[in-house]
């Protein structure tokens, strides 16, 4: 696994030991030719960060802020890995996405793209969803990059949210959410 392009293109990363399934590199590679033009000086949030990958993708394309979130130690331990010596402004919060949510709002913290690839079948892309929807933690014309099983746990979206774009990887699914301006 390594970020493949930007500033630190070629950067190998590390995972957590078998708590997390990264996303696959065709898929990343994917997402990131969907959402590209919309990530330099952009502040970004990736929650269930894992090893960080996506949002560290982010920072190596020029996002201004990045946010990880992870309640695991072993996630902490491969993130302060895979982000030794980078001088961007990241930051790492080792606490449950809710617990997150609350601090990051309390701050009046909003976001311009939004990862979620939360374990499957959990309930914890809805009320992540919800929760930045109802705070305003999500900027006009926002963007949503959704990780799922195909035909399983498809968000009901909060008013002025649309899909822009679905794309179905095996039994994976990636969906793209607009907050519409």
């Amino acid at each position: 696994m390594e970020i493949v392009s930007g500033k630190y293109k070629g950067r190998k990363l590390i995972a957590p030991v078998g708590e997390t399934r990264p996303t696959l590199a065709r898929v990343k590679n994917s997402i990131f030719s969907m959402i590209d033009e919309y990530i330099r000086g952009y502040r970004i949030i990736d929650l269930f960060a894992g090893s960080g990958a996506m949002g560290l993708e982010c920072v190596s394309r020029g996002a201004y802020q990045t946010v990880l979130v992870d309640n695991s130690a072993t996630a902490e331990m491969a993130i302060k890995q895979n982000t030794r010596g980078m001088k961007e402004n990241v930051e790492f919060l080792k606490m449950d996405y809710l617990a997150a949510l609350n601090t990051l709002h309390a701050r009046g913290e909003a976001f311009d793209i939004v990862f979620l690839d939360p374990p499957y079948a959990s309930p914890y892309a809805q009320r992540a969803v919800d929760y930045m929807a109802k705070n305003d933690m999500i900027s006009r014309g926002g963007i949503v990059v959704y990780e799922h099983l195909a035909d399983k746990n498809p968000l009901v979206l909060p008013q002025d949210f649309v899909v822009l774009k679905s794309k179905k990887y095996a039994d994976k699914c990636v969906d793209i959410i607009v907050f519409e301006e």
